[in-house]
């Protein structure tokens, strides 16, 4: 009787025995199959920081290239006004001084 019971319990151990073997194969490929993933994923995450970081230093640069523009054309809108403004200058003194030549003129003659 006590070596039917410890039969029983050699199978019952040897069944337990093998699920286990099962379950430590099964959770093995599964952690295979995890780390490819977690793999990929990493590498995935390179390129994407590495993308990321590429297109900071691409924004910026392109930035500094709007500043520079925008102050190139500012100064040159700047040297441009400048210029109209002293060319209106000019012929405006060149106005007034034929105005009042004309005018010395004119007080000169109604004078005589």
């Amino acid at each position: 009787m006590y070596l039917l019971s410890y039969h029983v319990k050699l199978q019952v151990s040897k069944q337990t025995i093998a699920l286990l073997k099962q379950d430590k194969d099964y959770m093995n490929r599964q952690l295979q199959e995890l780390r490819g993933r977690c793999t990929l994923a990493e590498e995935r995450l390179e390129q994407t920081s590495k993308q990321l970081r590429e297109t900071k230093q691409a924004r910026e640069e392109l930035y500094e290239k709007y500043v520079s523009v925008r102050e190139q054309y500012k100064s040159e809108y700047e040297v441009r006004l400048k210029t109209e403004l002293d060319d209106i200058k000019g012929k405006t003194s060149v106005e007034l001084d034929k105005i009042r030549s004309d005018t010395k003129d004119m007080f000169e003659r109604e004078n005589r």
